[in-house]
């Protein structure tokens, strides 16, 4: 029998006793009684659920998370304890079976061998550097000669000069092939703003080392005139013109002795037609091009 649930409601103090009581405002013995019974059927009903081992919930084995496991009988625990101990092989596995179908049933070598063959640095198996892929010794030397070797060439490619006071051709220890250099001349900075050619460009050869010319330096004339000279005491043959006091005197000299002569003003030769030095401080190397 299910508990049938009552109403109550709030006692109002307008109402007379008996419509409060009717209304289910007031708590009355039949009321009690009426809950008294609903606790008993509902105690009896719960006792009558928990005592009920047919599952009383219709519980599948998929909610309880066996939907996999089948209804049979199981092996008893001695059973399987004892099929677990066993390690003859009692399922009769095979090597295919495992993955081991290649191995051959022969003796195997020992820990200690194994550990000793892997710490074995020398080579014991007797790899040869081809065997690997790798350049052997003389292979090596030789792409590191090369390899030197084209570092000096691009460290000094076609049209490099180089300055050095040994005269062994750079091409024995450079690489390449060098020309001797700018014999007897001294190197010049290109100027493109210069307002010689010659300085413009690289490459161009100027300058000169000809002989210091014997030559005479004269005087500015003027027409026909020519310059007066007067010098002291002398023997002077036939002067033309002689100082007496402050004049000038057509004739021999005066007591004054001094004498003047009229000719051209020249300055003494200078020159001998022969090399000259007229250089800079210098020091004497040899200069090397690379022309290939």
């Amino acid at each position: 029998m299910s508990y049938e649930k009552q109403v109550w409601s709030k006692y109002d103090d307008l109402k007379p006793e008996d419509e409060n009581i009717e209304n289910g405002a007031v708590v009355t013995d039949s009321r009690m009684n009426h809950m008294e019974d609903g606790i008993e059927d509902s105690s009896s009903t719960l006792e009558n659920h928990v005592s009920n081992k047919v599952n009383p919930h219709a519980v599948t084995k998929t909610q309880v998370g066996l939907g996999n496991v089948d209804n049979i009988e199981q092996a008893a625990k001695t059973d399987f304890d004892a099929h677990v101990s066993n390690t003859s092989n009692p399922h009769e596995v095979t090597k295919s079976q495992i993955g081991l179908e290649k191995v051959v049933n022969v003796e195997q070598a020992s820990k200690s061998n194994f550990d000793s063959h892997a710490s074995n640095k020398s080579n014991p198996h007797a790899v040869t550097a081809s065997q690997t892929g790798a350049y052997t010794k003389s292979e090596v030397a030789s792409l590191i000669s090369s390899a030197i070797t084209q570092s000096k060439l691009d460290a000094n490619p076609v049209g490099s000069i180089i300055t050095t006071i040994n005269d062994i051709n750079p091409s024995t220890y450079l690489g390449g092939t060098w020309m001797r250099f700018a014999q007897g001349r001294t190197l010049v900075g290109v100027d493109e703003t210069d307002d010689v050619t010659l300085m413009k460009t690289a490459n161009n050869t100027g300058g000169s080392t000809n002989p210091l010319t014997n030559h005479q330096h004269k005087l500015p004339s003027f027409g026909n005139q020519s310059y007066t000279f007067a010098w002291g005491t002398g023997s002077l043959t036939s002067p033309q013109i002689s100082i007496s006091g402050t004049s000038a005197i057509s004739g021999n000299s005066t007591n004054n002795g001094l004498y003047t002569r009229q000719d051209d003003a020249k300055i003494n030769s200078s020159g001998d037609n022969s090399n000259h030095n007229n250089w800079q401080p210098f020091v004497t190397v040899y200069f090397w091009r690379r022309t290939a």
